[in-house]
């Protein structure tokens, strides 16, 4: 690792904007106490103690930069329902865009976790989807967005949860108009069994970052043989994160890998949200080693605390020895 050079390049963090889009899921989390057995039925009843909401999804992309930038911009799609107001942000650093949609519910997932003494496990998960398409109305407000505050960003990432905000069409425009003012853009999809062919709408942007298994379905759907021929087919880099045994980067027909850094791990929820964000933060393109070592090294740090504490650029740079 070049010192220098990665220390240039997180230093220069306080200047970078980067713009994020996707869906958010709301995470609604209900602490319970176990209270028996129903007398009249075999069912579980528990008291409510405390209720959590937390907005996730590619909400938790935005908020990881947002403790690392100055500034970030979240666009992002709202459901016009009664749960529109649980999406919402605290931090100065997060310019918040809310596309509101009449046609569109929110995206939730419920958890009750029920405690009885030093015991506590989640009894059940509801999920309220909605995957129905953005209005067209919502779209070009996405797009008219978009557009007004390119000159302003840096890096675009694209946080794509398959919930209907990013169509095909919606996609192709953002591309192009990142692409006519040389703005670099990353995507991260989520992949489901019946949705490779989605990564046909990916082709041309300038990162997308898969895991392990993720990539070995879309290699096998474009026919390709290597990380290469992946990436070449797909007219991108290509980025797949391995877990614990780190990551691995092909820029330019060159394939880096990076080790995974040592963790206590204390919780693994938004690892990959503080990996993508890093990347962003970095210059992958003219410095892709550097990247991987920054961002590897973040999302070491991010499951290593407790998510009441988040990793500072101040510990980044300890841990690296800058």
């Amino acid at each position: 690792m070049e010192k220098e050079t990665i220390k240039k390049i997180i230093n220069g963090f306080s200047d970078k904007k980067v713009c994020v889009i996707g869906d958010t899921i709301i995470d609604i989390s209900y602490d319970c106490e176990s209270a028996g057995i129903s007398l009249e039925t075999p069912t579980l009843k528990a008291t409510l103690n405390d209720t959590a909401i937390i907005p996730g999804g590619a909400f938790g992309v935005a908020t990881n930069l947002s403790n690392i930038l100055n500034q970030c911009y979240f666009v992002t799609l709202v459901g016009d329902d009664e749960n529109k107001d649980c999406v919402f942000s605290t931090s100065n650093n997060l310019i918040l865009k809310k596309i509101y949609d009449a046609e569109k519910r929110n995206n939730i997932k419920r958890r009750y976790w029920v405690s009885k003494g030093d015991v506590k496990y989640k009894y059940f998960q509801l999920n309220t989807e909605c995957k129905k398409d953005i209005s067209a109305d919502s779209q070009q407000e996405l797009i008219l967005y978009i557009k007004s505050i390119l000159s302003d960003v840096d890096c675009l990432v694209i946080a794509d949860y398959r919930n209907g905000m990013l169509t095909k069409d919606t996609l192709a425009v953002i591309l192009a108009e990142c692409k006519n003012v040389d703005i670099p853009v990353i995507i991260n999809s989520q992949l489901s069994s019946h949705s490779v062919e989605r990564f046909y709408d990916f082709v041309g942007c300038d990162l997308l970052v898969v895991n392990e298994d993720e990539y070995k379905k879309v290699k096998e759907f474009f026919n390709c043989k290597n990380k290469r021929q992946l990436s070449s087919k797909m007219k991108c880099g290509l980025c797949i994160t391995r877990g614990a045994k780190g990551s691995t980067i092909i820029i330019n027909d060159t394939v880096l890998d990076q080790e995974a850094f040592p963790a206590s791990v204390v919780d693994t929820c938004g690892a990959g949200d503080s990996f993508i964000s890093m990347l962003a933060c970095c210059d992958f393109v003219d410095y892709p080693q550097e990247t991987l070592q920054a961002a590897n090294m973040w999302a070491s740090m991010f499951v290593s605390t407790s998510k009441e504490t988040i990793p500072t650029i101040f510990e980044l740079k300890d841990k690296l020895g800058l």
